[in-house]
């Protein structure tokens, strides 16, 4: 008689999402593990990252071991054998190219298995308009001159932050001062004002400056 041992590779493969919540063109990154769960080693492990480039434009590979390498067009091989239990991870940097949730899906494959994972991020596109309304079209010399200036969030997502500055000749306007009901604008430095609170999407936010 004789014997012989039978294995049953296998795997698994996570992509992480680093950054839940990006805008238009910044970078998005997604962390990959590959983990051996069988009971044998595994060799030729390879990652294959499947995107729309319409909507993500690869960038990097960031790896601190050394042991991962672009071997093609987006695919990814391990250097060396992933033994029993054992997990190796990179993570890949993308450029988000458009809005909305966009959905990134990795193929991982080795000399005995193969697994599919993937994860989603949500790509805001912040957008705003800004109004100035003359609300004296005549007056005299030394009068008082009044503009309203009313800030409307035309994007997906709240603004935080938001900031007016006025740009005008001080030789022909002085500032004297600023009108809000509201309470929530404030001079914050030499004609810079400043909103307390998020701007919500749809949402405006308005007061008036004299001169």
């Amino acid at each position: 008689n004789n014997t012989t041992t039978v294995y049953k590779p296998n795997m698994t493969v996570e992509k992480v999402t680093l950054d839940n919540g990006v805008f238009v063109n910044n970078t998005v990154r997604f962390v990959i593990v590959v983990t051996n769960t069988g009971d044998c080693n595994l060799t030729n492990v390879k990652v294959t990252e499947d995107f729309d480039p319409a909507e993500l434009r690869y960038e990097s590979i960031v790896d601190s071991t050394g042991k991962w390498s672009k071997s093609s067009d987006y695919v990814f091989v391990y250097d060396g054998n992933l033994t029993v239990g054992e997990s190796a991870n990179f993570t890949i940097v993308f450029t988000a190219l458009v809005n909305g949730t966009l959905v990134n899906q990795v193929n991982a494959s080795s000399n005995g298995t193969n697994k599919t994972g993937n994860n989603t991020t949500t790509v805001y596109k912040p957008d705003m308009d800004v109004v100035k309304v003359t609300l004296d079209d005549g007056v005299f010399v030394n009068n008082t001159v009044r503009f309203a200036i009313v800030v409307t969030n035309t994007g997906d997502c709240n603004l935080t932050d938001v900031k007016v500055t006025e740009i005008f000749n001080t030789k022909e306007l002085r500032y004297e001062s600023i009108v809000d009901s509201t309470g929530r604008w404030s001079k914050s430095g030499d004609f810079v004002f400043d909103y307390d609170g998020n701007l919500t999407v749809g949402e405006s936010a308005n007061f008036t400056v004299v001169f």
